[in-house]
């Protein structure tokens, strides 16, 4: 009976030993378990923050575009009111440049028609000075 008893004794302890073994492997993996979870929590968070960030950036990139957009209409409408008054302003010059130049075709007309009549003046003093008619 002894030899029962120490055997199972050998069996109880060697029970033990293989429960302590796997109990400590138990913990080890419980250990990892707990590692992976906080990394896999952490990278979690990270993704999150990147997807907040990425939809942050598109709002910006969609606000930007607005604005561009806005900006190239109103540039579209300068230049469209600039090529505008260009015309008008070139059109102005034109018809000043012609009021000018018949200004000064009827101030010459009236100088050169002066002239004629003092040339004449002269000639009709010349000829009645000289005895003529």
């Amino acid at each position: 009976m002894r030899h029962q008893l120490d055997l199972h004794d050998e069996a109880v302890s060697e029970i033990q030993e293989r429960l302590s073994d796997q109990e400590a492997r138990t913990r080890a993996a419980e250990h990892t378990l707990a590692i992976s979870r906080e990394t896999a929590r952490r990278a979690s968070v990270r993704v999150g923050q990147q997807k907040e960030g990425r939809r942050a950036m598109h709002g910006e990139l969609l606000a930007v575009q607005r604005d561009h957009e806005e900006l190239r209409m109103d540039l579209e409408m300068t230049l469209s009111k600039l090529e505008h008054m260009s015309e008008r302003e070139e059109k102005a010059q034109l018809s000043w440049r012609l009021q000018h130049m018949e200004r000064l075709d009827l101030h010459l007309k009236a100088k050169r028609d002066l002239d004629q009549d003092v040339v004449v003046a002269e000639e009709l003093y010349v000829n009645v000075t000289a005895g003529g008619c």
